[in-house]
């Protein structure tokens, strides 16, 4: 775990210093800006993926429409 918050928060720390987060002060990883480069850099480069599930797939759909990631 320490691995991925540590990486992580490097990779967000590049983004601000190559100016590629364009948002100032706190901000909430749930910009899509944000996330999905870190993302990326963390399966391209670190062999790190996310993957979502849920209990309840039916009531995921429903939260995210358009998101078929859930596992059924």
């Amino acid at each position: 775990m320490s691995h991925t918050v540590g990486v992580t928060c490097a990779l967000a720390t590049r983004l601000v210093l190559e100016k590629k987060i364009s948002e100032r002060g706190v901000l909430s990883p749930m910009a899509k800006e944000i996330y999905q480069p870190v993302l990326d850099a963390l399966e391209k480069h670190h062999g790190v993926t996310m993957v979502e599930e849920s209990a309840n797939p039916q009531a995921w759909a429903k939260m995210c429409p358009g998101k078929n990631r859930a596992r059924m």
